[in-house]
This record gives structure tokens, C-alpha cells and sequence, in this order.
């Protein structure tokens, strides 16, 4: 039997109450890396940027380390199963399914056993939760089906009662309030105490029957949280940086239409960095004069400069302010590795990949204070006369950083250079 509790829910979580436990759905989910630390602290930090504005928080820690995030607002509950990840745990491997829950319906996604980004929404209309699921079976790959029969005949029919028969999972917690409430409580209690107060308070507050699986829940919340708070964490360099495909669209576009045939002067070289394109001319029987006076002609509002022998001269137009990226799922470097040789196989273009290094410290802070990042950069290069052929295939790849562009007027050739990051 499921019981939804009250209808007065808005948004897209929900929590429903399956044989006798109460499941949510609707989160938002991650993958950080093989660490339970790592995900508790970026859960925490992600939780806080503006366009989560997270409260509640689960960790999933078994064959894959994730971390979901909830809010309050949106209805999810304290103490609360996440459903996908017990779902995750009893069918294995990479599927999909549409599943009738109350009055609506729940898609999940899980690829190699991690639950996707947008993989674990409710909806309260058919018709909405039917165009998500297509778009995510139209997306391909997955190894097992389930949905209405109705919808599709080739569709395996799947009810949630008996996907969560029996199931067991970590629950949601609160971001702030308990682990502060801990933290102060170790010190002056007991572990013992501490435990058996705290499920007394997750029986009180929360309404759960199984206050012994919470407290084995919590006792492993404070065995793994110790000593992390005053850790440095590296933010993903990935998650400030815009998408690759609007990032390399953007850059080729304005190479591609500027006006950059100064008489006297020949194109060198064009060079696309983190905000702008800067153009470079080698002098080739003109003068600065003519150079300066097709520029105010032509480009006013910009300027040029020169070399120390006013042979070469150089200009800046600036890119649009692009919007970040934000947090991406990054794959294994056995996985990239093996998409890039694929694709230098298939085109036969030159792609080069480099080894996993360190993540880059902040400059000031003591790498003694840091925290060991979850993920790795590996340098690669991509040199083609055909760009815009990649900018799909770029654009696909998360977690990939392109740190310049560069172009060889001579050879009509492009170099797209950067980092791909990975988990580590």
C-alpha cells in the first residue's frame, strides 16, 4: 500500500510511505568520486550555491559513492529513504524506468550503477513524466527497460512495491542543525549516549519505525565525518566554466566573422582564450599608420598593440559574459581514454591525451590543509582544420576545460587545448 501522507505538496519531490517506510523522490544526484568524506563535504558545499540552495542531504556509500540534494520547500522529509538509490541497488547495471507512484510518476535513470544527475523526478502529469522518459530511452544505451506496457508494448511493466520490497537505504539529513548538534555533543557526551539520543530524536521527529537502522546510519556519519571541517576543499575547476559547446561555438563564430584583413599586413595567427580572441598580424609591406587607420575603419571600438619593433600588432575583442557551467558527473580516465582513441581512430585526426596530474592548489593556501580532491585533470590536445566537426562530440564530454584555441593561418590549421577531468 503507498501512502503519500497530505496532498498539499508543490514541486517535484515527493515522499510516499511504502509497507510501512517512507520513500523520497525526487533529487537531485551526483557522483563525486570513491569517497565517503569527499561526498560529504561537497554535498555540503554544493548545497550551498545559489542555484540549489539545498537543506537536506543523503549519502549514498555502497557500490558507488553519490550524494543527493533536497529541500525542505520542495517536501522532502528528514529521515526519509532515497528511493533511487535503493532502486539502484536492485537492479543493477544501466536502465531506465516510469514508474506509477500515487497519483504520479517517477523516472529513474542509472548508468553502470550511478544514479544520473536527472535521473530520479517525479511528476504529477502522465504527460510530462512521458516525454522525459522518451527523451531519456531516445538517449540510447540501456540494457533494460521499464515502463507502461501502454506506452510502449516493448516496455517492461514494473511496479514500485515491488521494487522496493524489502529495500533499505540511507536516509536524508539535514544540512546544518544535526552535524553542528554532533559535533558539540561528541565532545561532551558518550558515543554511546549520543547515539541512542539521536535516534530517539529521529523517532520523535521524523516518524520512522526503525530507529536501529538509523542509529547504525548516523554511528557511520560520525565515524566518516571527523576531522574534515576545517579542510580546504579545491572547488571543480569544471563547475565555474561555461559549457564547451557554447565556449567553442562562441570562439569560432567571432573568428570566423571578423574582419581581419588589414592591407599591408598578413593574419598570423588568431588565439582564443578564457575571454576574448586575440588577433595577430606579421607586417608584410604596409606601415602602423595603415594598420591603425583600417582598425579605426573597421573595429573602433577596439585597440591595437604592438611589438617592441612594431613588425607584429596585436587585438583583443572580448568575449560575451558566458554562463557557468555548474556540476557535472565526470567519468573514469579508462572511459575517456578510450573515447579519445576511438575518435582519433575513426577520423584519423591527430587527438593527444596526457597523464592524470594534481589538481591545482589556490595560490595562499597551505596544501597541507587541503583536502585530497576527488577528481584529476589529464592535458589533451586536438588539432584539426575542420573545429566546428568537434564542437558536438566536445561538447558531450563533462567535466572537459578548453584553456585556449589556436590558429595557424599559414597551415589553416586549429589546436583546441585543455584539461578533461576525471575521478581520482
Amino acid at each position: 500500500m503507498i501512502d503519500s501522507g497530505r496532498d498539499e505538496f508543490s514541486g517535484q519531490a515527493r515522499i510516499f510511505r511504502i509497507r510501512n517506510r517512507k520513500y523520497a523522490f525526487g533529487l537531485f544526484w551526483q557522483a563525486p568520486g570513491n569517497d565517503y568524506k569527499s561526498a560529504l563535504q561537497e554535498a555540503k558545499t554544493l548545497a550551498r550555491e545559489s542555484q540549489f540552495n539545498s537543506d537536506l542531504y543523503v549519502i549514498r556509500n555502497d557500490e558507488v559513492v553519490q550524494f543527493g540534494l533536497a529541500r525542505k520547500e520542495d517536501n522532502s522529509q528528514i529521515g526519509a529513504m532515497a528511493a533511487a538509490v535503493c532502486a539502484a541497488n536492485t537492479i543493477k547495471g544501466t536502465w531506465v524506468g516510469a514508474i506509477r507512484v500515487g497519483s504520479g510518476w517517477w523516472c529513474i535513470a542509472v548508468l553502470n550503477g550511478y544514479i544520473q544527475p536527472d535521473g530520479d523526478r517525479f511528476f504529477n502529469s502522465e504527460e510530462e513524466a512521458r516525454k522525459h522518459f522518451e527523451e531519456l530511452v531516445a538517449e540510447g544505451g540501456w540494457n533494460q527497460i521499464f515502463g507502461p506496457s501502454e506506452w510502449n508494448e516493448n516496455y517492461e511493466d514494473l511496479t514500485v512495491e515491488n521494487l522496493l520490497a524489502n529495500a533499505k537505504g540511507p536516509r536524508i539529513y539535514e544540512i546544518n542543525p544535526l552535524g553542528s548538534r554532533l559535533k558539540v555533543l561528541l565532545l561532551s557526551t558518550g558515543l554511546a549516549v549520543l547515539l541512542a539520543a539521536a535516534a530517539i530524536w529521529y523517532v520523535e521527529f521524523s516518524g520512522s519505525e526503525d530507529p536501529d537502522a538509523f542509529r547504525d546510519d548516523l554511528a557511520n556519519q560520525v565515524k566518516n565525518t571527523t576531522d574534515i571541517i576545517e579542510k580546504v576543499r579545491i572547488e571543480p575547476t569544471w563547475y565555474a566554466r561555461p559549457e564547451t559547446s557554447i565556449y567553442l561555438t562562441r570562439c569560432l563564430g567571432t573568428a570566423r566573422t571578423l574582419d581581419a584583413e588589414a592591407p599591408g599586413w598578413t593574419l598570423g595567427a588568431m588565439q582564443c582564450g578564457p575571454n576574448g580572441l586575440t588577433v595577430g598580424w606579421r607586417i608584410n609591406g604596409g606601415t602602423v599608420e595603415w594598420i591603425d587607420y583600417w582598425r579605426s575603419r573597421h573595429h573602433p571600438d577596439r585597440s591595437l598593440s604592438f611589438s617592441a619593433d612594431y613588425t607584429q600588432a596585436y587585438m583583443t575583442v572580448p568575449f560575451p559574459e558566458m554562463t557557468r557551467r555548474g556540476p557535472q558527473a565526470i567519468h573514469d580516465a579508462a572511459s575517456i581514454r578510450k573515447l579519445l582513441a576511438g575518435a582519433r581512430q575513426a577520423t584519423g585526426t591527430p587527438i593527444e591525451i596526457g597523464d592524470l596530474r594534481a589538481p591545482n592548489i589556490p595560490s595562499g593556501v597551505d596544501p597541507k590543509t587541503v583536502e585530497r580532491p576527488n577528481f584529476a585533470p589529464m592535458a589533451f590536445r586536438i588539432q584539426t582544420k575542420t573545429p566546428e566537426a568537434w564542437i558536438e562530440f566536445i561538447g558531450a564530454i563533462p567535466g572537459l576545460v578548453i584553456d585556449r584555441v589556436d590558429y595557424e593561418a599559414d597551415r589553416g590549421e586549429w589546436r583546441i587545448k585543455g584539461d578533461i577531468y576525471v575521478r581520482n
